[in-house]
């Protein structure tokens, strides 16, 4: 039986970090949805309608899909944890980012209510990585918060809150990942609490 740790365990000094994460945030499958693929489907399938992407754009990233938070020590908990998703378009980042500059003139200081939003805002976006949480305040941003809250409202039952990102490509969202292992590759902490298995 694969569990995600073992995957860190044995291929932590025979593959490089990407692929790691690769193998475990793009091919195996995610552990919140383990026997719940109608509410996997469901949820993605507002995304995709919502922002016209393909619903193979849609990812899982977080303890929703491991099953466990490595940063934190703490298994994933429907009444405390968020589910967070990835979504990787590059049409969807391009039009964000546009969006961004257009409305706020440029990303004006006074388009940023809390003073280092706009430092994160683009320290992200230099990762490939649209952070909406810390866009300037203007309409898109309005909207997409009123759309992921009115979707955490609805599945309260199953996650504390759902929250959602835009990489600009594959390879940016396997690159975050990728800290991950690096975490492990530095610590080598391989607690017993983080055995969740992949598939029954």
């Amino acid at each position: 039986m694969k569990v995600y740790s073992d995957c860190l365990k044995n291929d932590i000094d025979k593959l490089s970090p990407q692929e790691i994460a690769e193998k475990i945030y793009l091919i195996y499958n995610s552990y919140v949805f383990r026997g719940k693929e109608d509410l996997q489907y469901a949820i993605y399938k507002l995304i995709s309608d919502k922002f016209n992407i393909p619903i193979t754009s849609i990812q899982l990233c977080g303890s929703g899909k491991t099953g466990y938070s490595y940063y934190k020590s703490e298994p994933f908990d429907p009444i405390e944890s968020d589910l967070d998703i990835a979504i990787i378009s590059s049409s969807l980042f391009n039009f964000y980012l546009e969006k961004s500059l257009l409305d706020s003139e440029g990303l004006q200081n006074t388009y940023f209510k809390k003073r280092n939003n706009k430092k994160s805002y683009m320290s992200y976006l230099s990762k490939g990585w649209l952070r909406p949480d810390f866009m300037p305040d203007i309409p898109l941003k309005t909207d997409w918060f009123t759309f992921f809250g009115s979707m955490s409202n609805n599945y309260t039952m199953h996650f504390a809150k759902i929250n959602a990102g835009i990489f600009l490509s594959e390879m940016m969202f396997n690159y975050q990942q990728k800290s991950i292992v690096d975490f492990y590759r530095k610590t080598k902490q391989f607690t017993l609490d983080a055995d969740l298995a992949i598939n029954n």
